[in-house]
């Protein structure tokens, strides 16, 4: 029997001009895994893995033009970070940072 497996320490996904987009590894200090996400001029807008307990996270950074506004969730469950019924949603303050 053949094993079908590839096996790496890291995983680069890149776009057709060569930049980064994603990237699958495992964090070189505590061997934690994580997917990363960035835009393409290149900072991370989301990590998906699991914190130093290994507990599973989610942290979602947005472009400056955006600022986050804490709303109430719907389903009134623990939203991340332990906070009962709060999610986090993005808006366009409308800045022209053009120049």
């Amino acid at each position: 029997m053949v094993d079908n497996v590839v096996r790496t320490e890291r995983w680069e996904l890149v776009d057709r001009r060569g930049r980064i987009r994603a990237v699958l590894a495992c964090e070189e200090d505590s061997e934690l895994p994580s997917c990363t996400f960035l835009d393409a001029a290149g900072p991370t807008r989301v990590i998906v893995g699991l914190s130093w307990n290994e507990v599973p996270a989610i942290q979602l950074t947005a472009p400056e033009r955006y600022r986050p506004r804490c709303t109430r969730g719907a389903t009134g469950g623990h939203g991340y970070g332990g906070s009962h019924g709060r999610s986090t949603a993005l808006e366009d303050d409308h800045t022209d940072r053009s120049r």
